[in-house]
């Protein structure tokens, strides 16, 4: 699962302190919610319908729907359902993104930095090579 990649469930140490089994000690903001059950706990309760949800959503993505007609035809639970995927993957793939970057700028950061040989200075670009001497 893309979101809260920290709380796997199968070497998570902390399932009393983020509710896995009961509430938890301290509640867990999510979009100005307070959950005192992990947010994964419904999957866990229930994998074959979120399985089915997510297959759902696949198939919705290559342009096939579970029942005939347009999108507005779907079920009355179908719609809400594949909003909620949409939103939760657009933000773990925005969160991903912002994550890459940032280590991109870290990287680019090292590597511009100023460097003691010379004061006050960057690193030159020094040729391997001798150019050519023009006559």
């Amino acid at each position: 699962m893309a979101l809260l990649p920290e709380r796997d469930c199968l070497t998570c140490t902390k399932q009393i302190q983020w509710g896995c089994e009961t509430d938890a000690m301290i509640p867990l903001n999510m979009d100005g919610e307070e959950l005192y059950r992990c947010p994964r706990r419904p999957w866990l309760d229930n994998p074959q319908l979120y399985n089915e949800l997510f297959d759902y959503y696949n198939w919705m993505e290559k342009g096939y729907l579970p029942d005939p007609g347009t999108y507005d035809d779907q079920g009355v639970k179908f719609r809400p359902f594949m909003g909620i995927i949409r939103t939760a993957l657009h933000d773990a793939q925005k969160a991903t993104h912002e994550r890459q970057v940032a280590r991109q700028h870290t990287a680019a950061a090292v590597v511009d930095k100023p460097s003691s040989a010379k004061p006050g200075g960057y690193r030159q670009h020094t040729p391997r090579h001798k150019p050519p001497s023009g006559r």
